[in-house]
């Protein structure tokens, strides 16, 4: 019971009035105010593993290639080749991490100093994403 009235007394004060701490704004993306690296900052591993996921399906390439990486493990057993497959996924979305990273930072990474020119890199990314995958069921 006192646990709820302190949560309620809590949820009555305004923003205000609680004590969050304070916070600046930068817009300097590169800055290093975390611990998470900064490539995994400008692209979060699981962004690049819903990509790498989306092109798998998506992509002739890419999934000719994963077809042919599943294959190479058929004689192997269920759980070696489950083990495999999964190595080879991990190594394959870190790729696009790090080739993704390449593509939004930009030359000399110059684009990572500002947020507004992430944004603008992720947005070509998406219009590239759309205009050659978008008229697929599902995409």
């Amino acid at each position: 019971p006192s646990q709820f009235q302190t949560s309620t007394a809590a949820a009555a004060e305004t923003l205000e009035e609680l004590s969050l701490g304070t916070a600046t704004w930068s817009d300097d993306a590169s800055q290093p105010s975390s611990s998470i690296p900064l490539s995994a900052r400008i692209v979060p591993p699981s962004f690049a593993t819903y990509l790498a996921r989306f092109l798998l399906h998506y992509d002739y390439g890419a999934s000719s290639w994963w077809d042919d990486q599943s294959e190479s493990y058929s004689l192997l057993p269920s759980y070696e080749a489950k083990k495999r497959e999964g190595k080879s996924f991990g190594s394959y979305a870190s790729s696009i991490q790090k080739g993704l990273y390449s593509y939004i930072s930009g030359d000399d990474e110059s684009n990572i100093r500002s947020y507004s020119k992430v944004r603008a890199e992720y947005s070509t990314l998406l219009t590239s994403l759309t205009d050659k995958y978008g008229s697929k069921p599902g995409a």
